[in-house]
């Protein structure tokens, strides 16, 4: 079973895939034939960019920024901390110790409803 973290973290790519293997769908719709393999990797891809976008909608705006800036964009926590800043000014802007807390928080959730799908 795959973690939050590892989930999350392909998110861009799964994105991606879905998009070619749409592609690919409507190429062999118009053969109308339909590959065994492609069918397959088809449901596989959707089901896992369902759970990986169901699994951001379980958190909060501010648990989903945390997780795509430095999970899915893989920023640096001093990069984050550098746009709170820019965004909210530098006395509303959080510590790596606080991101990385939410941020821990919010894998937590994840990996609990993770557990909670895979039933």
């Amino acid at each position: 079973m795959q973690g939050a973290r590892e989930l999350l973290s392909s998110l861009p790519k799964l994105r991606s895939k879905m998009k070619i293997l749409e592609k690919e769908k409507e190429l062999i719709k118009e053969q109308k034939k339909v590959r065994e393999e492609f069918m397959t990797d088809y449901i596989q891809v959707a089901m896992d960019l369902e759970i990986a976008e169901a699994s951001m909608g379980i958190l909060s705006k501010r648990e989903q920024e945390i997780i795509e800036k430095h999970i899915i964009w893989k920023y640096t926590w001093n990069e984050i901390i550098e746009e709170y800043e820019k965004e909210r000014g530098f006395e509303n802007a959080l510590s790596e110790r606080s991101l990385k807390r939410i941020q821990e928080n919010a894998l937590k959730k994840v990996d609990e409803f993770l557990r909670d799908v895979k039933r």
